[in-house]
């Protein structure tokens, strides 16, 4: 492996301790009384304000909606996913610190100086050129990996986007909102099939899958749940698989319709022999087409209707650190299978190597 997981282990019963509590006079101070000003966005959590600490740190301050649909759910699956230090990895969004009174229920986090991914998407102005977002896509697939793989017990995203893909000043990403995320404790776990109808087929056909899985409603941006999630309820790693491939296709293409997946569009227009449509206008030719159609192709295994060949975030990790994205698409490749799921060809522009 090129990089190495840590596996912290924590309870349901875990306090939150990772964060620092600040109290509530000093966030109003910093958002200067949560000014209409300082929002920076909104969402089904509440608004995200712009604030500034004492010690003269740039923070963004998430204020629970007292209207927010299973808000203190959230806020506090967001407190427990920081406190089991799992989000101690330098593609996971840490937390900094929460306040709880009265009311009132805040989380503090970093302030990103670039926005998230899906404000760049789709621009003119060039920000967001080929070599960042290649960037962007290893780092994103490094967290959830971590957040799969490196975590003890492991834990289930939910909401990979993104909008939840949050940039730092050198474009370096940080997956965060962690409000949706399923942490799998022991006895939620569920070993079985999965069963669900292929709305394409007449009459209908049914899809099987056997996996471990945790029982949860249906959350998430409409383009990235899979389809044997928002079926069954059942969910799994490769939900977060189904939709880390949504994000490489919203990386090459810059769309970012939360409403449709971008799957059936890319094969579309790539059966129809029009290669050249699928990658970002903006980036005006100025990218490396090998790498771009290996990344398109990452994009739509990870998002196969099939999760078992869907590969794991690991695997998605060694690819896109790999000299090439290439790799033969000859069989499933199980969770509990030990065995190599994939080999790596040579890229097309270069020469075979013996």
């Amino acid at each position: 492996m090129v990089f190495k997981f840590r596996t912290p282990s924590f309870s349901r019963n875990s306090s939150p301790d990772t964060g620092k509590r600040i109290p509530l006079s000093q966030l109003r101070v910093a958002t200067h009384n949560f000014s209409p000003n300082n929002i920076l966005g909104m969402g089904g959590f509440g608004s995200v304000y712009r604030g500034r600490l004492p010690g003269g740190s740039y923070v963004a301050v998430k204020r629970l909606s007292k209207h927010a649909l299973h808000g203190l759910k959230q806020y506090n699956t967001e407190i427990e996913v920081a406190d089991s230090g799992a989000a101690r990895h330098p593609n996971l969004l840490p937390l900094l610190g929460y306040c709880s009174e009265g009311e009132e229920r805040l989380l503090i986090y970093p302030l990103m100086a670039n926005n998230d991914l899906a404000s760049h998407l789709g621009r003119r102005s060039g920000t967001l050129d080929w070599a960042k977002r290649k960037g962007i896509a290893i780092g994103a697939a490094r967290g959830l990996a971590h957040l799969h793989e490196g975590c003890s017990p492991a834990i289930i995203h939910r909401d990979v986007n993104s909008s939840n893909i949050l940039l730092d000043r050198d474009f370096k990403p940080f997956l965060g909102d962690f409000g949706l995320a399923r942490i799998m404790h022991e006895e939620d776990l569920v070993y079985g099939t999965i069963e669900w109808p292929d709305p394409n087929s007449s009459p209908s056909t049914y899809h099987r899958y056997k996996d471990t899985y945790v029982y949860t409603a249906v959350r998430g941006a409409m383009n990235s749940i899979a389809l044997d999630y928002f079926f069954t309820g059942k969910c799994t790693q490769k939900s977060d698989v189904f939709a880390f491939g949504n994000l490489l296709l919203e990386i090459v293409t810059g769309k970012t319709d939360k409403r449709t997946t971008l799957v059936d569009w890319v094969r579309g227009v790539i059966d129809g022999g029009n290669w050249g449509r699928v990658v970002d206008p903006n980036l005006r030719g100025h990218y490396d087409e090998g790498e771009a159609k290996r990344l398109v192709q990452l994009g739509l295994v990870c998002s196969d209707i099939n999760p078992e060949l869907r590969p794991k975030m690991s695997q998605v990790v060694e690819m896109l650190e790999g000299e090439t994205l290439g790799f033969y698409h000859q069989r499933s490749w199980g969770s509990n299978d030990s065995t190599p799921y994939y080999s790596f060809p040579p890229s097309p522009a270069e020469p075979a190597r013996s």
